[in-house]
C-alpha cells in the first residue's frame, strides 16, 4: 500500500511540475502589439531634466537599451530605429531647439512612431568607495503615433511609471549605469509584444513596490 502511494506522488508530482513548467512557457499577452508595427520608423526620445543629478550620459544609454529591445525582442530592423547620434545632431543643428517639443522633433526626423522616455529619478553611488555601486533610475514611458498625436500605450493611463533598482554591482560604475537602463527598457518593451512569462519578471524590477501608472 506504501509502494502504491508513493507511487502515485511520484506521479502527481510528475504532473504539477508539467504544468508549472508548461505555464512558465506561456507568453504574457501584449498591451500593444509593436511587432505589428515593424515596417515603421521609430525613435526613442529621452528626456533627462536638468535638475537630475545624473552625470552618466543617460539619453544615450536608454535610448541604446530601447533600441536592444525593440530589435531582438519586437523585431524591428536597426535602419528602422533612429540612432540617438542622429537625433543629438539634428537637435544641435535647430536653432530653436529648446522651444520645440518631443513630438515636433519626432515629425522634422520623419518618426512614425515615438517611444517618450521621462527621467524622474536617477542616483547611483559607490557604496562606502568599495567600488560596488547601488542605485535606482525611475521614468515615465509612453508610445506615440507621430502623425496623429494619439497615444497608443498605455491605454489606461497618462504613461507607465516604471522604476529599476541594482542593489549590488561590483563591476564598475558602466555595468552598473548599463544594468539599469537595459532593466528600464526591459520593463517598458515587455509590454509591447507577447512576452514569455519566465522573462517578463526580472530581479531589478521594482515598478509594484508603491509605483503604478498615472
Amino acid at each position: 500500500m506504501r509502494k502504491v502511494k508513493f507511487f502515485l506522488t511520484l506521479v502527481l508530482l510528475a504532473i504539477t511540475s508539467g504544468c508549472i513548467s508548461s505555464d512558465w512557457e506561456k507568453p504574457i499577452i501584449a498591451e500593444y502589439d509593436l511587432s505589428k508595427d515593424t515596417d515603421k520608423q521609430v525613435i526613442v526620445f529621452v528626456e533627462q531634466p536638468g535638475w537630475l543629478n545624473a552625470e552618466d550620459n543617460l539619453q544615450y544609454y536608454i535610448t541604446r537599451a530601447f533600441s536592444y529591445q525593440l530589435i531582438n525582442n519586437v523585431g524591428f530592423e536597426p535602419k528602422m530605429i533612429i540612432p540617438y547620434a542622429e537625433l543629438s545632431d539634428y537637435r544641435s543643428k535647430l536653432k530653436d531647439a529648446s522651444m520645440r517639443s518631443p513630438l515636433n522633433i519626432a515629425k522634422g526626423m520623419n518618426a512614425d512612431l515615438a517611444i517618450f522616455v521621462k527621467v524622474d529619478g536617477y542616483h547611483l553611488y559607490d557604496m562606502d568607495a568599495t567600488g560596488f555601486y547601488k542605485g535606482y533610475l525611475a521614468a515615465q514611458v509612453l508610445l506615440v503615433d507621430v502623425e496623429t498625436k494619439e497615444k497608443l500605450w498605455p491605454n489606461n493611463a497618462k504613461s507607465k511609471n516604471l522604476k529599476v533598482a541594482v542593489d549590488i554591482e561590483s563591476r564598475g560604475r558602466d555595468a552598473a549605469v548599463k544594468r539599469l537602463t537595459g532593466a528600464l527598457a526591459h520593463c517598458s518593451v515587455r509590454y509591447l509584444y507577447d512576452c514569455l512569462k519566465k522573462r517578463f519578471k526580472i530581479s531589478e524590477d521594482r515598478t509594484s513596490l508603491g509605483w503604478g501608472d498615472q
